[in-house]
């Protein structure tokens, strides 16, 4: 991943990017344990 301006975001949403992609993807990992 590039740092600095990606898709055009400032640094203070591509980190809030980062964390929710992060989140979604331990939901993901869990959804298939439980499925």
């Amino acid at each position: 991943m590039k740092k600095g301006v990606q898709n055009g975001r400032p640094i203070s949403n591509n980190t809030k990017h980062m964390l929710l992609d992060f989140w979604l993807e331990k939901f993901v990992i869990k959804a298939r344990k439980i499925l």
